[in-house]
């Protein structure tokens, strides 16, 4: 059988409909707190959707003391919970419908950059368990890079792979395993970050006439 790896923000889900919100109430804790900080744009903000929450914050502010970066990671992680578990959080459209034919074609394998609070919130809000044999998070793995998260994904099911997602992590977990990927350029990663996509596609239709 073949194997589907799914990256999960930006590639099924419309992360920026919680993402945004959320950081930007961050960004308002964290003046009050006496922290710098200033308007960022719609861009910017989409640049750390599928980004573990160390990496983000390494990115974003470098020199802040891990103890506030702790803070502030968990302040967007819960108010990103209460979004979802409110019905605020949506997959792109044409996702549940794609996935429900594919899962009588291939094994659908979840494999995300988040923590495992947000993935089991999303599980239970849109049923994912009725599409995916099997769920990954990096922080079960210590925020391991995915391409070694995927290790175990590929030592517990045999069978041919295929990446799916729409940055760098994913398409670099392809090519030190040697195996397909599909870059989704309707994502938060930009034409550099897929270029070595095997396949690239623009909208979730072009995703389903390549896999069905």
């Amino acid at each position: 059988m073949i194997n589907l790896v799914f990256d999960y923000d930006g590639t099924l889900h419309n992360s920026m409909k919680i993402y945004a919100q959320s950081f930007r109430k961050c960004c308002e804790l964290m003046k009050a707190d006496g922290e710098s900080v200033r308007e960022y744009s719609e861009d910017e903000i989409k640049s750390y959707i599928g980004m573990d929450a160390k990496s983000m914050w390494n990115r974003f502010r470098p020199c802040l003391p891990q103890e506030k970066k702790d803070r502030y990671s968990s302040f967007i992680g819960a108010n990103m919970l209460e979004l979802i578990q409110g019905g605020r959080a949506e997959l792109y459209d044409g996702v549940p419908e794609l996935l429900s034919r594919l899962k009588d074609k291939y094994r659908l394998i979840f494999l995300s950059c988040c923590k495992r609070d947000y993935m089991q919130a999303h599980i239970k809000a849109f049923e994912l368990n009725k599409f995916f044999t099997d769920f990954y998070c990096t922080e079960d793995f210590s925020f391991a890079p995915k391409y070694k998260v995927f290790e175990t994904v590929k030592d517990k099911y045999s069978g041919q792979y295929i990446i799916i997602g729409d940055r760098y992590t994913d398409i670099e977990t392809a090519l030190k395993h040697k195996i397909k990927s599909i870059g989704c350029l309707y994502g938060y990663g930009n034409e550099a970050e897929l270029a070595r996509a095997d396949v690239k596609v623009n909208t979730i239709e072009q995703l389903a006439e390549e896999l069905i």
